[in-house]
């Protein structure tokens, strides 16, 4: 897409190779070494790498699912094999734990502060994890959001830390969260 080390561009491609180089470096696999390394240390205890299980933890909402334009009418998905996201997105997580897991990323509690910096997209846009958007009311937000099939997530914070919120919709569409965040961070 461009030469390296111009430019950022997010690929789950990426996440996959990451995964594959956990598993390498280490001799764990990747969800192994963030339970250990992250899941554990900041008590995110509703947060999971479920593997080929399709059940989810109760309480949960249902997922629906157009199959991204494959169907015409929404179909219930919310038990599937969330396996082929790998380090991608092969994870189950919780609005309290998301929030939990930013807030602690930006306040230095996961990375050096030079780590966490350079992981920042310079002028909005992608970066290394996590991207950011500027509200119409002028307040930067950084996070990310996340899609599988009947599942849509968005989770925010300011670069402080101090303010996060998650936001979960039950469909693979995302286009009601922006106005969520703008209430959020913008009141």
């Amino acid at each position: 897409m461009f030469p390296p080390g111009t430019s950022r561009s997010y690929s789950n491609t990426n996440y996959l190779l990451a995964g594959m180089i956990i598993g390498r470096v280490t001799g764990h696999p990747y969800g192994q070494e963030i339970e250990q390394r992250i899941l554990r240390p900041l008590g995110l205890s509703a947060t999971s790498l479920p593997g080929t299980a399709v059940g989810l933890p109760r309480p949960h909402a249902l997922g629906y699912s157009t199959l991204f334009g494959g169907s015409s009418t929404p179909l219930e998905t919310t038990e599937l094999n969330p396996s082929w996201g790998g380090a991608a997105g092969e994870m189950i997580s919780t609005t309290a734990d998301l929030t939990r897991f930013y807030s602690a990323l930006m306040r230095g509690r996961l990375l050096p502060r030079a780590e966490l910096d350079e992981m920042m997209p310079a002028t909005g846009g992608p970066g290394l994890g996590i991207g950011s958007v500027r509200l119409g009311c002028g307040v930067t937000v950084w996070g990310h959001e996340g899609t599988i099939h009947g599942s849509s997530t968005v989770a925010l914070t300011t670069r402080d830390g101090r303010h996060a919120a998650a936001f979960n919709t039950n469909a693979d569409w995302v286009d009601g969260q922006r106005p969520l965040a703008e209430a959020e961070f913008c009141r």
